[in-house]
């Protein structure tokens, strides 16, 4: 007899036909676990700040400086999809992992391992191609780890717990974004330096991380036997069947694709936009990005409480959205530092505020009852992914048509906006 989806879930098993399939079951957080997810999210997406939006423009424009901006895009785009694909491929196998120190631990630490020596090899290099093929597997290693840290949530927390635990991700990640910028700003002179120092950083805080993960052995969890047509067939989630699921990926995929589309190009809107040269765009924008770092703190941790409290995720992604809108329009009335500072105050604020419900909202919407909680998460992270690897190419064909910087700046609202109407549908999320 079949149960109830209710009580498969309560129990820990998931549903296929007729039969009962018991599902691993993690450890439930420790009070550890919470503020350890976000200092493994600010260092990982603290390295992935500083390489693409600090390290790697500032590497072109010494290598080809005048073709960095399509060296830069191709770069991005390449970065990105490796992404894209990586991020449901490490989410499914990590569900399958059987180990002793669960099905999560090993991937992170392969990732961390990986990243490291990505940025080891890109500290020496010299040549665009060299620095594209380092920049994959940097992306691949990310990957690894956040696919994985994703999953935590669900792993380890009941909902009405995620809002917080989602705001130390949101807060790490945003954060990260913005010391790491500062932190290779400040070591940008010295390019091989800021490269082995922020792969140190990343190896060394993702061992120490899953010191405090411990997570249950699965090597004796039951696993079902491995078929190589349903593994390609489950990456296919029809939103026919699935809406919600569907309607949660479209509006990620807008609002990441019209924020990266500028952000991405914090650094030359600095030198091509507001017409600094090229060390005062690296003294410029670490002030532009600690400028943002208040609003971030505010927005994370403010929605993660109080969308716990109130049960609600939908109000505060569209509050966010639209303050992310006025905040990429400021520079359209203020073409200067000032204008750069005040959009990025806002856009922070508002993609914090975002970040922080849309994560609960996703593991609220996945496929039966999220049975299978890594690979449907990394599906739904494609919906990060591809936007950011289409964001360079979308700003750079703005930029080059006769709207130039400030097409990109109402697109980039137009597209988010267009995002916020997608949430709309998601009727069993409040």
């Amino acid at each position: 007899m079949t149960l109830p989806e209710s009580i498969a879930l309560d129990k820990g098993v998931a549903l296929r036909g007729l039969d009962v399939i018991e599902a691993p079951i993690a450890r439930p957080a420790t009070r550890s676990l919470t503020p350890w997810l976000l200092i493994q999210a600010l260092v990982t997406y603290g390295v992935f700040g500083a390489v693409q939006a600090v390290l790697i423009p500032n590497q072109l424009s010494i290598i080809d400086p005048i073709h960095k901006i399509g060296d830069y895009a191709t770069i991005a785009a390449f970065f990105a999809t490796v992404s894209v694909v990586s991020q449901p491929l490490i989410g499914a196998f990590s569900d399958r992992t059987r180990s002793r120190l669960g099905r999560r631990a090993l991937w992170m630490l392969i990732g961390a391992a990986l990243g490291a020596a990505a940025m080891a090899v890109m500290s020496v290099s010299n040549n665009v191609i060299a620095v594209g093929l380092c920049a994959a597997v940097l992306s691949l290693g990310l990957n690894a780890i956040i696919a994985p840290m994703s999953a935590v949530l669900p792993d380890r927390y009941p909902v009405e717990r995620r809002g917080i635990a989602s705001a130390m991700i949101g807060l790490g990640s945003l954060l990260g974004g913005t010391v790491g910028s500062i932190a290779a700003a400040m070591l940008a002179a010295q390019l091989g330096i800021a490269y082995m120092s922020f792969a140190i950083a990343l190896l060394a805080i993702t061992v120490l991380f899953l010191v405090f993960y411990r997570d249950f052995s699965s090597k004796d969890v039951p696993l079902e036997r491995f078929s190589l047509k349903a593994f390609v067939k489950s990456f296919w989630v029809s939103p026919r069947k699935h809406p919600e699921f569907g309607w949660a990926f479209l509006a990620r995929f807008l609002f990441v694709l019209g924020f990266a589309s500028v952000s991405t190009f914090t650094f030359f809107l600095l030198t091509d936009y507001v017409g600094l040269s090229l060390d005062e765009a690296n003294a410029k924008v670490g002030l532009v990005g600690l400028a943002a770092l208040p609003g971030m703190i505010i927005a994370v941790l403010l929605t993660g409480i109080l969308s716990d409290k109130l049960g609600r995720r939908r109000i505060f992604i569209w509050v966010g959205s639209a303050i992310l809108i006025v905040g990429v329009l400021v520079p359209l009335l203020m073409p200067t530092v000032l204008g750069i500072i005040v959009m990025t105050v806002l856009s922070g604020f508002g993609y914090g505020m975002y970040q922080a419900s849309d994560v609960v909202l996703m593991t609220q919407v996945l496929p039966k009852g999220g049975t299978a909680v890594g690979k449907d998460l990394g599906i739904l992270n494609i919906a990060t992914g591809i936007p950011q690897a289409l964001a360079p190419a979308v700003a750079a064909f703005v930029i080059s048509t006769v709207f130039a910087y400030p097409g990109l700046f109402m697109s980039a609202g137009i597209i988010v906006f267009i995002g916020a109407i997608a949430i709309i549908p998601i009727k069993s999320v409040r």
